[in-house]
């Protein structure tokens, strides 16, 4: 079961994260930027209008919109999307996020149906 964290926790404990592990200053600086601007600006838009006064930071990590996360797993896209599919995969391995939220890749799907014994796929 995933811990439940609010995103601005979240996101201070990934930039600490990163620091940790001996990450320029320079892509700290814009790490911190792509996820404080454009990725949270990407959350606000997919939020209901109910949930869009309160403040971003407060908002729980198991209620980011699951197209969003979708659209940032997504292998080609731009960076602020990248940087958010890094963030969304620390997320998951912190256990802050349901890995049941991500996309099953379909090339994941046919290669396990390669591997499968026959009996398996037989009909």
């Amino acid at each position: 079961m995933p811990i439940d964290c609010s995103l601005g926790e979240a996101l201070r404990l990934f930039l600490q994260h990163l620091k940790q592990a001996g990450v320029t200053q320079h892509t700290l600086t814009v790490y911190a930027r792509a996820l404080h601007g454009p990725f949270t600006r990407m959350i606000l838009c997919q939020l209901p209008e109910a949930r869009r006064g309160l403040p971003i930071e407060s908002l729980p990590v198991s209620q980011i919109p699951q197209p969003l996360i979708h659209d940032c797993m997504r292998l080609s896209r731009p960076s602020c999307f990248r940087i958010g599919r890094r963030f969304l995969t620390f997320l998951l391995h912190a256990s802050c996020l349901d890995a049941s939220l991500l996309p099953t890749r379909s090339t994941v799907l046919l290669r396990a149906l390669e591997h499968a014994p026959r009996s398996w796929t037989r009909a």
